[in-house]
């Protein structure tokens, strides 16, 4: 695999990352809002259960002490690339500065699981079986 085509794919592992993180975040606060203003796409159980899903990954792998595959993946293409994360092009830098902090294992450990609990407790709170009866139903 050539420089720039490891290059690229690393900037592709990247943007797909941040997309996922933003992803969970928008969850976090979009469910209770939605909620809350009668957003009908957080009526989906599909979603909610992808919107789960991930925070279960996420959350499973920092428990078993292993960095994200997506991290992984991103730094094995940088080292293809013969390229430090230090010398990465600005808006990669950038984007890879916001997404990879330098904190101890045991800091993400905890993140995730309180953002677990949250979001279970989203699911307690504000049900999608129960949004979908109070926006559908009749009465």
């Amino acid at each position: 695999m050539s420089d720039h085509r490891a290059l690229a794919l690393a900037q592709i592992v990247l943007t797909i990352h941040a997309l996922v993180a933003l992803f969970v975040v928008f969850g976090m606060i979009a469910i209770p809002l939605g909620a809350r203003l009668g957003w009908p796409f957080v009526n989906s159980i599909r979603w909610r259960r992808v919107h789960l899903g991930v925070v279960i990954l996420i959350a499973f792998q920092k428990v078993l002490g292993q960095t994200c595959f997506l991290s992984v993946w991103e730094f094995d293409l940088l080292d293809r690339a013969g390229i430090a994360a230090e010398h990465m092009p600005a808006a990669q830098a950038l984007l890879s500065h916001v997404m990879h902090w330098d904190m101890p294992l045991w800091f993400f450990t905890a993140l995730y699981l309180a953002v677990l609990a949250y979001t279970l407790l989203m699911w307690y709170i504000v049900t999608p079986s129960r949004l979908r009866r109070d926006v559908w139903s009749p009465d």
